[in-house]
């Protein structure tokens, strides 16, 4: 539409005109526009297309504009291709020999060859590639590019191929269904200053850059009164939620100002306004514009009620176990009463950090244990959509790189809900760590986890502290010691899957040595 625009004022001047990319600074509110065109500009032109472009973007980005020359080599063309390949078809990505991709030119017109497998080939022409290919060049330059395939003879999993593509299709399908909300429930609405606000507030900390309209609620903490060096009176409180704080500022007047000297420190308000950045501590800040008086209701996770467990999984699939040891084959053991006939899932979860309101999760790594035996797996990686911090990659070994291409939480709630239908949740720290980022990552997502939760560490502490003076002991309850201590095997400590099976072990050794849970 854009484009459209800019070519109709041009009348001809900028046919070839296209639009190269266009991306948005979130914090600074920029969007930088990059044209491409064979022909050489002239200072008018430019000053034609930006108006263009202004009038467009009207007040809502600053602006900034670039121009490129459209110039395709065979190097820039198959760099280029290849580039897009791994950002649009990552899946397929490493199918590709880029070694053996070609590009030829003959009379302005370039041709990209792609060596690719009989398999291959139709799971591209499924997935539309030649067309989506020859239309993102369209876009891009107005070279005449053509893309084809070179077919040759060579094994590839196709039943592979097939999954991951099924799994990016239904990936896309669970976020939109199964993404949380992550909004706060009021009651006892009444107007303040202004109309009463009839949007439900969002969580504080997800309010991360300036936004036009915002709804929030919270308690009032360290009000005062400011009068600016032009005489004008604000009134500025901090607003506190159960996830983060955030500086409110209100502008007043006579009638405004009566009002506003009402508010007290504890005060529970929904405010509606504009979030900006503070010139001074660029830090957020809200300017309210209504304001109005409520109930703020207490998050009674376990009495929601939950969706239906899904009837299969759609993203991420569990996996049988198979034991690494072998049992004797001719005595059966016996099975504890407290694990006959019951399912138990031991999870661990890998984080971004110890703060379950403003880290995220990385990976998720659970066992399922049924009638006293391991039986299956539930693995994967968390795209945070954040920077992994340095620390936590060299504890956990996890970068950038692994999560990218993983799914976000709210793609694996159903799954996950899915598998833990009809057990019980153990964890080792369950309590104050993995179960709290289990409620506030399902949180109106519409899948509650209301499950019996078994906490490893409050067993063993339990177990230990009742034996006998002179009886051997662990010297602390952290999860690898108690594992040292018991004799149960670690692997790849501090990774979701592995410590889940630790977890796993170590409850099952507990319970036969006569723990309670």
């Amino acid at each position: 539409m854009l484009l459209d625009d800019v070519r109709q004022t041009g009348r001809g001047q900028f046919d070839d005109l296209k639009l190269y990319s266009a991306v948005v600074e979130k914090k600074s509110r920029i969007l930088e526009l990059c044209f491409s065109t064979k022909q050489d500009l002239t200072e008018q032109q430019k000053q034609q297309i930006e108006a263009v472009c202004q009038e467009a973007v009207k007040n809502k980005f600053n602006l900034k504009i670039k121009y490129i020359k459209d110039y395709f080599d065979k190097d820039i063309l198959k760099n280029t291709f290849i580039n897009y390949v791994k950002r649009e078809f990552f899946f397929f990505a490493s199918k590709f020999d880029t070694e053996k991709t070609v590009v030829e030119e003959s009379e302005d017109i370039f041709t990209v060859i792609v060596t690719v497998t009989p398999e291959l080939r139709q799971m591209l022409e499924q997935n539309e590639f030649l067309e989506k290919v020859s239309n993102y060049f369209k876009s891009i330059s107005n070279y005449d590019i053509k893309v084809k395939f070179d077919v040759i003879e060579n094994s590839v999993d196709v039943n592979e191929l097939m999954k991951k593509t099924d799994v990016m299709r239904e990936s896309q399908i669970t976020k939109v269904l199964y993404k949380p909300q992550r909004k706060i429930n009021v009651e006892n609405v009444e107007s303040f200053i202004d109309k009463v606000i009839n949007d439900r507030p969002q969580y504080i900390v997800d309010l991360i850059q300036p936004e036009k309209a915002v709804t929030v609620c919270g308690r009032i903490e360290s009000m005062r009164e400011v009068v600016t060096p032009k005489g004008l009176t604000l009134f500025k409180f901090d607003l506190v939620d159960f996830t983060g704080r955030i500086g409110v500022v209100v502008f007043s007047d006579e009638t405004k100002y009566i009002k506003l000297k009402e508010l007290k420190i504890g005060d529970e308000l929904l405010i509606g306004g504009q979030a900006v950045e503070n010139t001074y501590t660029q830090e957020l800040e809200l300017r309210a514009y209504r304001i109005c008086k409520c109930k703020i209701c207490d998050d009674e996770y376990e009495k929601q009620v939950s969706r239906p467990v899904p009837e299969e999984y759609a993203v991420i699939k569990p996996q049988i176990f198979i034991a690494n040891k072998q049992g004797n084959l001719f005595e059966e053991k016996k099975v504890d009463k407290r694990l006959q006939d019951k399912t138990f899932v031991v999870f661990d979860l890998e984080t971004t950090g110890k703060s379950y309101i403003t880290n995220k999760i990385i990976e998720l790594g659970a066992v399922r244990i049924v009638n006293g035996k391991i039986v299956d797996t539930f693995s994967t990686f968390v795209n945070p959509e954040c920077k992994i911090p340095n620390e936590i990659s060299e504890l956990t070994g996890i970068i950038d790189a692994m999560v990218e291409s993983a799914p976000t939480f709210p793609e694996i709630i159903a799954d996950f809900y899915k598998y833990c239908n009809g057990a019980a949740l153990v964890g080792h720290n369950i309590v104050d760590f993995d179960g709290l980022f289990l409620k506030f990552n399902t949180k109106d997502s519409g899948f509650i986890f209301n499950h019996q939760q078994v906490d490893t560490l409050s067993m063993a502490r339990k177990y230990f502290k009742s034996l006998h003076n002179g009886e051997e002991v662990p010297h602390n309850y952290k999860l690898g010691t108690i594992a040292d201590f018991l004799g149960v095997k670690r692997d790849n400590a501090h990774r979701a899957v592995d410590d889940s099976l630790m977890t796993a072990d170590i409850f099952l050794k507990l319970i036969e040595m006569g723990a309670e849970m």
